[in-house]
């Protein structure tokens, strides 16, 4: 991830600004996404992107935790305690395969 990249990621995280830090806000409340959506008339990237991205992980055997969540919460009405818990209790496992020290 270049400088763009980090900058973006930053952006969406802390901006008060961003849909999607917006959207966790009001999801963090109890609000679901279609009735954000209808308030606000805005699209939420993160959270349509975490529905079709999940199928595709699945599909080419990459795990992504985060965006799994993420899905199960937004479109599942999983409890987002139970999630966190769920996602913090997950064994540590190596990330970058094939990159050695020397």
């Amino acid at each position: 991830m270049g400088l763009a990249g980090a900058g973006d990621l930053i952006a969406t995280c802390t901006s008060e600004h961003s849909r999607n830090r917006a959207f966790g806000k009001e999801l963090a409340k109890g609000v679901s996404l279609k009735a954000y959506e209808e308030q606000t008339h805005m699209v939420v990237e993160g959270a349509v992107a975490c529905k079709t991205i999940c199928p595709l992980a699945a599909r080419y055997k990459v795990e992504l935790p985060i965006t799994t969540i993420v899905r199960a919460v937004v479109w599942e009405n999983a409890s987002p305690h139970k999630a966190a818990k769920e996602l913090f209790d997950r064994p540590l496992t190596t990330e970058f395969w094939g990159i050695v020290d020397k």
